[in-house]
């Protein structure tokens, strides 16, 4: 049984991860800003890693085996408007988490926006070149814990799934549009190989097993698609009408954030320490079968 932190332990990924740990029968706890059923009262951290003085709030003499980094800001418009706070919570305060479990296995989950888009295909050899605040601050949070002098490793990903109860991730967005029968826009020009959140804990098990060097690794699916497709086959899954998904290009030009179009992530490395990575067609039919699953047994 081993002891493992979540930050961020309510979010999606973090939810997802408490869920897989729990049930490998691994000692959970949890960092929130809020107090969640998820996981009993005193295996809670009620902190706000956004806070100078977050860590008077975590036990000094608390020792997990394995750190799990999920808290992020997810908001890139917030993110924008509040540079100095998103600047501060992803990367000086995930270098002082990482500082302060100096003898842990400590994970540090990045993305696959800290490249331009220009491309695609990105190894973790290729020069960073982040296009938004978002990030960038993720970016620095990297260079953060990697020079924290900790156990690090870095997971440049992209992740999907759903919240519970439901919010509006890009998944849950376009369930909510079809399921009532809305018009509905996908980009045919950006690209990516998202990973369902559910994919997580198995995948870092079998990964961390394998002790691999510290350092950088891509997390994606073994192949990529566009949004637009992507919403495809959401509908094609959940019998959802496809005619109602439009074909659009973004064209950043036009204002508000400015999103890099092909961040798909070259996974050579981290197949190569013995991570199998699932297809974009195994990972949608068992999102949609989890999704399914969920609304009938708790109705979310």
């Amino acid at each position: 049984m081993k002891t493992v932190l979540i930050t961020g332990f309510t979010g999606m990924l973090g939810r997802e991860l408490t869920k897989h740990h729990l049930s490998c029968g691994n000692s959970v706890y949890g960092v929130s800003r809020h107090f969640s059923s998820l996981l009993p009262r005193d295996r809670q951290f009620n902190v706000d890693l956004s806070q100078i003085d977050f860590e008077q709030s975590i036990s000094s003499s608390f020792k997990p085996d394995l750190v799990l980094h999920t808290a992020a800001y997810t908001d890139l418009k917030y993110c924008e408007l509040n540079q100095e706070q998103t600047i501060r919570f992803h990367a000086e305060n995930s270098g002082r988490l990482a500082r302060l479990f100096r003898n842990t296995k400590f994970i540090y989950f990045s993305t696959d926006s800290v490249f331009d888009g220009q491309r695609g295909n990105y190894s973790e050899l290729d020069e960073v070149n982040p296009l938004n605040l978002y990030a960038l601050s993720k970016q620095k949070g990297e260079e953060a814990v990697l020079g924290s002098k900790s156990s690090v490793y870095v997971f440049r990903t992209n992740i999907v799934g759903f919240h519970e109860p439901i919010k509006s991730s890009l998944f849950e967005w376009a369930v909510n549009a079809l399921q009532a029968h809305e018009q509905i826009n996908g980009f045919s020009n950006v690209y990516f190989n998202p990973l369902y959140c559910s994919n997580y804990g198995s995948l870092i098990d079998s990964f961390l097993e394998r002790n691999p060097d510290l350092g950088i690794y891509n997390f994606a699916a073994a192949d990529s698609i566009s949004k637009y497709d992507f919403l495809r086959k959401i509908a094609q899954e959940m019998n959802f009408d496809e005619l109602l998904i439009s074909p659009i290009e973004l064209i950043n030009e036009q204002g508000g954030v400015i999103r890099p179009l092909n961040t798909t992530l070259n996974i050579d490395k981290a197949k190569s320490v013995g991570v199998n990575f699932p297809t974009m067609q195994i990972m949608i039919q068992q999102l949609c079968k989890d999704f399914k699953n969920s609304i009938h047994t708790y109705g979310i």
